[in-house]
């Protein structure tokens, strides 16, 4: 792990690519010497909106990726900060400038407290580099009218007093549901509710209800994978996007994807074009997902295996595989063929 010294330079090198680039929230250096944008994006789809991710090389040599983001900037620093990649090396950077232009969500601004519960500092005005601190919820002071939260640094002195509107959860309880209506504007529209595409909507009830036994659904039939489970289709900037088989030729197989939600699936794949379907969010096989993702054009297919293949995420590499080039086509084919005739 990179000592003190070699931090320093690493922020110096990120303060300056800021600079530079005053649209940028925030900078994170001290990543590893391989990554490009792919993988960088991977590291930042689980905790925030990324309406922007860029790469830089600082004139000492040091690759920085600057982000802008829709999401509160501190928030996200908080979140990285507590990562695994921080603790093998990683440093992030917050812009100079106050993060009090970006909106808090409902959902943030009004969550209720509880002790040892994590948070993370944003919006201090007279102790600014502390904002994007995470930070541990003591208990409410009431004579001061502020919270008591211990920063996670090494010091006796770790123990400061801060008010509620410079104090967020470091993570709601249920992420995904609390911030869907915040994240409507970032989202790609129709996950939910693409109404062109039956067999899409109702797998998605099915998985909101709950994880239920494989098979009989007919999406999954006209896709082929009785072993995955179908997930709601991507969203469609046309009804028609959603009808008919999906194309083996327009899909991929990836494998050893993290073990996200289908949100997080869905925005990262969605960066690559519009999507028809993708199959086995659901599974877990070893650690990782296998995934079925199609694409409603085979150029984004195209698109996507080019920067998913062999990213690597927690030391494990990517494959992405179109489905008509390799053995699995040809094992649905025997699956169907196989398959009891069904006259309904």
């Amino acid at each position: 792990m990179p000592g003190a010294r070699v931090h320093r330079l690493y922020e110096d090198a990120a303060e300056r690519i800021l600079e530079q680039d005053p649209s940028a929230d925030l900078a994170m250096v001290g990543f590893p010497t391989s990554w490009r944008e792919a993988e960088l994006q991977v590291c930042v789809g689980p905790v925030c909106d990324c309406d922007r991710l860029r790469l830089v090389k600082d004139h000492s040599g040091i690759w920085v990726c600057i982000v802008q983001t829709s999401s509160i900037p501190a928030l996200l620093a908080a979140r990285l900060r507590t990562s695994n990649l921080a603790r093998e090396g990683l440093r992030v950077v917050l812009a100079t400038r106050k993060d009090s232009v970006h909106e808090v969500p409902k959902a943030l601004s009004q969550h209720q407290f509880q002790a040892e519960e994590r948070g993370a500092l944003h919006g201090l005005r007279s102790q600014t580099e502390l904002n994007g601190s995470p930070c541990s919820i003591v208990r409410y002071d009431q004579e001061s009218r502020r919270w008591l939260v211990r920063l996670d640094i090494e010091s006796e002195d770790n123990e400061i007093l801060v008010s509620a509107a410079n104090l967020l959860p470091l993570w709601l309880p249920e992420q995904a549901e609390s911030l869907a209506e915040d994240k409507a504007e970032s989202m790609p529209r129709g996950a939910e509710s693409d109404g062109a595409d039956a067999k899409s909507t109702a797998a998605e009830d099915k998985t909101k209800r709950s994880a239920e036994g494989p098979g009989q659904r007919k999406a999954q039939e006209a896709d082929g994978d009785a072993e995955m489970e179908a997930t709601p289709s991507a969203p469609a900037s046309k009804a028609k996007a959603g009808k008919g088989t999906v194309k083996m030729s327009h899909a991929l197989v990836v494998t050893g994807f993290p073990l996200w939600d289908l949100q997080q699936i869905t925005q990262y794949f969605a960066r690559f074009g519009e999507l028809r379907t993708i199959l086995g969010a659901n599974k877990n096989k070893g650690g990782k997902r296998k995934l079925l993702v199609a694409y409603c054009r085979k150029v984004n297919a195209k698109k996507s295996q080019q920067h998913v293949h062999g990213a690597e995420i927690d030391g494990n590499k990517l494959s992405a595989v179109f489905a008509d080039d390799s053995s699995f086509a040809r094992q649905q084919e025997a699956k169907a063929a196989a398959r009891p005739k069904n006259n309904s």
